[in-house]
């Protein structure tokens, strides 16, 4: 390795642990809805599905996530009669600052509640133990996988009277799990589920 080269590499180790120290490896997203009204949800989901971050427009529509980590991230938001299905994706970059301008649809009915979600959670064993690849289906047929840490999320999932997931698993016993009803209720990621092995016969 040439002296150039070590001399490159540690200042950009070194930049990276002063960005660290500073807090610079977070941003801020900002941005306005097409409707003036204070109250309304807006989600920031992870591409991957498995994290979110929720603010509250003002009275002028606007809304802001300060100091998320950098990464990409898709925009939802959701409110009385009115709804965003999530956004492209949207790459917001170490101490950057990016304003996106939400355009938002409307609902059937005024007096419907906000039912879009994201919903994050973990799949374990009866030992407390992650279960990599299982399937989780919603009620209205949208699908996912478990990573290796158990994890598992969707950007977005209709929350209302009828939700809830289907789990399944080649060497667990497939389990349904009816949810309650209400925007937000998991996006915390704190739902665990919890599979049983299937029967040796």
């Amino acid at each position: 390795m040439s002296a150039l080269r070590r001399i490159s590499d540690t200042a950009l180790i070194g930049m990276v642990l002063v960005q660290a120290c500073l807090g610079i490896d977070v941003g801020k997203i900002t941005g306005k809805l097409s409707r003036a009204l204070k109250g309304d949800t807006v989600w920031a989901i992870t591409s991957d599905c498995l994290k979110s971050y929720r603010t509250i427009t003002n009275a002028e529509g606007r809304f802001v996530f300060d100091g998320i980590p950098s990464g990409i991230y898709r925009l939802m938001a959701n409110g009385p009669g009115i709804w965003q299905e999530p956004t492209k994706d949207i790459l917001l970059r170490p101490g950057a600052t990016v304003e996106v301008n939400l355009w938002m649809e409307s609902k059937v009915s005024e007096n419907e509640p906000p039912i879009l979600s994201p919903l994050h959670g973990v799949i374990v064993d009866t030992e407390d133990r992650p279960v990599w690849g299982a399937v989780i289906t919603d009620f209205s047929a949208h699908e996912t996988r478990s990573n290796n840490d158990g994890r598992f999320g969707f950007c977005r999932i209709y929350a209302g009277e009828e939700f809830g997931v289907i789990v399944t698993h080649p060497d667990y016993e497939t389990k349904k799990v009816p949810l309650a009803a209400g925007a937000g209720k998991y996006s915390d990621g704190k739902l665990k589920i919890v599979l049983r092995k299937k029967k040796e016969r």
